[in-house]
């Protein structure tokens, strides 16, 4: 791409968020033209520190650091390390900038990392459903080597799944070597999940497998489709500038008990704009974020929608956290809809923790693929209160939101005292599950 593709002024950058990674591709580049003196010669190659360029025609190869500006226009971009990048900036400008080149080429390269709520796990979701014929692009190419969400991560054929070089390019003394490391210090477990076997976790002591999560996505999912049925709706306000969460979850029980799930999320505006992430504005773009005016969420946002529910679901339980609610419950009172406080304590979450988990492992809860969700529970850690006995949803650091999940986990909750208090026989038995 740099002195062979027949572009004029060929630009050839290798982007990262450090100078030691940028490196990390330029080096490589630099010594490939060094060792081949016939390339640079009959190119016309000159290597510098910190560039190789073409001097007949102006075309260049170097590293790039940080935020670029605009103005540059890209033959060829190399983005590294894509998980450690907090927001799309580089990569929008590479693309943007590619605009005038006859056949330009963007890659991007990563291991997978921790941070689910980023651009580089939206990219790999994307990227997945192309690999799955669920969407056409015809224009991207794909290649994900990581171990399967049923494999065991411990066995060596997981190792060997996640890496195809190895023996060759990576010794496999050295994986196995890591693996056992890994299994007996809990400590570098995660380091070696995302290293080595390409699977991307939240926490080191995370409380559910998000790649299970991800197996019961459902994007066909409308919840017009249950109108009329029971529901459960549940309340996370937490603060006045932060998340908060309504949940709707519609318990369908058959030959088992099966949980869908509908979450939506508020935000102030100011919140959003402020947002240095730039996540916000494209979760509000794509309809999975609700703004509400100024600083501060504006609860009769979330009351509105609550009251025009009313009337279109059979709600038996409206479980809430009384964190910064209970103003919030009492204007719902005064319109005849009964909200009904839920303790987080552990002794009232354990049991529902245990079985939100275990419906995801058994695929018996559905969701809509909510993205703001997926992030939220990767932030859960189960927090133990008794040595191990019960256990309360945390989050480890104020920037990891678990509101959704703490939704969610109410919302079984009450269901479950719901299910001890009814007989066996019920609604879905005799009348059947309506087409979803």
């Amino acid at each position: 791409m740099f002195a062979m593709d027949g572009e004029n002024g060929a630009e050839v950058y290798c982007g990262a968020t450090s100078e030691g990674q940028a490196w990390e591709v330029y080096r490589p580049a630099r010594i490939m033209a060094q060792k081949t003196p016939d390339y640079m010669h009959e190119c016309g190659v000159q290597v510098n520190a910190k560039t190789m360029v073409l001097p007949d025609d102006n075309s260049r190869f170097e590293p790039v650091i940080g935020d670029p500006g605009d103005g540059a226009s890209p033959s060829c971009f190399i983005l590294d390390e894509r998980h450690e990048h907090k927001n799309d900036n580089m990569y929008d400008t590479a693309k943007t900038g590619m605009g005038s080149r006859e056949q330009p080429l963007l890659l991007t390269i990563t291991t997978a990392g921790s941070t689910i709520g980023g651009p580089c796990y939206k990219q790999q979701k994307a990227a997945e459903k192309v690999v799955s014929g669920a969407v056409v692009n015809d224009r991207l190419f794909v290649l994900i080597y990581q171990m399967d969400v049923d494999d065991d991560w411990t066995s060596r054929e997981a190792l060997r799944k996640a890496n195809p070089n190895i023996g060759v390019s990576v010794s496999e003394e050295f994986l196995f070597a890591m693996q056992d490391e890994a299994m007996n210090d809990s400590s570098k477990t995660n380091a070696f999940k995302t290293k080595h076997l390409n699977l991307w976790v939240a926490s080191k002591t995370a409380w559910l497998n998000i790649l299970k999560w991800n197996k019961c996505e459902d994007e066909t999912l409308d919840i017009k489709n249950f109108e009329g049925m029971d529901c459960i709706r549940s309340v996370d306000l937490a603060s006045k500038r932060d998340f908060a969460c309504y949940l709707r979850l519609f318990p369908v029980k058959t030959d088992k008990l099966y949980y869908y799930v509908f979450p939506k999320f508020y935000l102030p505006e100011k919140t959003i704009e402020n947002d240095r992430t730039n996540q916000l504005a494209p979760w509000v773009a794509d309809g999975w974020l609700t703004p509400t005016d100024g600083e501060e969420i504006d609860f009769e946002v979330i009351e509105n929608d609550i009251l025009e529910d009313e009337a279109i679901y059979n709600f038996v339980a409206s479980p809430y956290d009384k964190w910064q609610a209970l103003q919030f419950a009492r204007n719902l009172e005064n319109k005849n809809i009964l909200m009904e406080p839920y303790s987080n304590s552990a002794s009232h979450m354990s049991e529902a923790m245990d079985e939100v988990q275990t419906a995801t492992y058994t695929k018996r809860l559905f969701h809509n693929a909510n993205p703001i969700m997926t992030w939220m529970m990767s932030n859960v850690v189960a927090k133990s209160t008794d040595g191990g006995e019960t256990n309360k949803p945390v989050k480890e650091g104020y920037e990891n939101k678990i509101d959704g999940p703490v939704a969610l986990i109410m919302g079984v909750g009450a269901n479950m005292r719901i299910e001890l208090e009814e007989p066996a026989e019920n609604v879905y038995r005799s009348r059947g599950v309506r087409s979803l």
